[in-house]
């Protein structure tokens, strides 16, 4: 049997290689930790992106919406007729021998031009409607708020929204 004898540089050496090992598994172990964090942060910008690019999304469509009511009050030719009830807000205005009338029912606010003319959803996702006749010195005018479902529990920016339109001069002075 023969002994194998390591002379002092071969153990100098030896000790480098099991170091340089050790050092490659550390310098592995940080790369591996950098590229997770870099990972989860890509993850999050992300998931911000996101929720940015949906309140761009809402904040558009109901801006569309609230100029296309404004439109419809600006030019109601009598005075504006609201009903409410527990599930139902209704606001309905005679436009140029149409009827236009808008309904917020089950989390959808829905409009429908003309007399028995079926409703298409007009804006979808709203938590609250509300339509508020205004009377200010000698003007009429109708205030439109809305309030829109969020998906988080809690939000920076709550999603309510509100619109000033000014009636017609038929309805120029009449209080309820």
């Amino acid at each position: 049997m023969k002994t194998q004898f390591q002379s002092p540089t071969e153990r100098r050496q030896s000790r480098r290689r099991a170091i340089a090992l050790v050092e490659c598994m550390v310098y592995i172990a940080l790369v591996m930790l950098i590229v997770g964090l870099g990972l989860n942060m890509y993850l999050r910008l992300l998931g911000f992106h996101r929720d940015l690019e949906r309140n761009n999304n809402d904040i558009t469509r109901v801006l569309r919406a609230g100029e296309i009511w404004r439109a419809d009050i600006r030019s109601a030719e009598s005075v504006a007729v609201l009903t409410e009830n527990d599930t139902t807000v209704r606001l309905e205005l005679r436009n140029h021998d149409d009827l236009v009338s808008y309904r917020f029912e089950d989390e959808t606010l829905w409009r429908s031009i003309g007399d028995g003319s079926a409703a298409s959803p007009f804006l979808g996702g709203v938590a609250d409607c509300r339509f508020i006749k205004e009377t200010r010195d000698q003007v009429s005018a109708w205030r439109w708020e809305i309030h829109l479902k969020t998906k988080k529990k809690t939000v920076r920016i709550d999603p309510r929204f509100s619109f000033l339109a000014v009636s017609t001069p038929q309805e120029k002075g009449d209080t309820e």
